[in-house]
């Protein structure tokens, strides 16, 4: 019975490794998405920055006014 336990922890400890490996999986395209949305390379500067304002600055809280303009 105290192999039982111990087949036990190893599936949840194999379990465990894989949540963590995926969530880093998604954080790290997260990243290169957002990264590459405002125009920035790795070492690249500002090159292919645009002027146009959209998606620039998180959202805010505070409830203000908000103007979009559609074309």
């Amino acid at each position: 019975m105290s192999a039982q336990p111990q087949n036990l922890w190893e599936r949840a400890c194999s379990r465990w490794r894989r949540h963590i490996q995926h969530q880093c999986k998604l954080t790290h395209c997260y990243r290169e998405q957002a990264r590459s949305h405002r125009g920035f390379g790795v070492g690249m500067g500002s090159v292919g920055y645009s002027d146009n304002p959209c998606g620039s600055e998180p959202a805010r809280d505070d409830g203000g006014i908000v103007n979009i303009a559609a074309s």
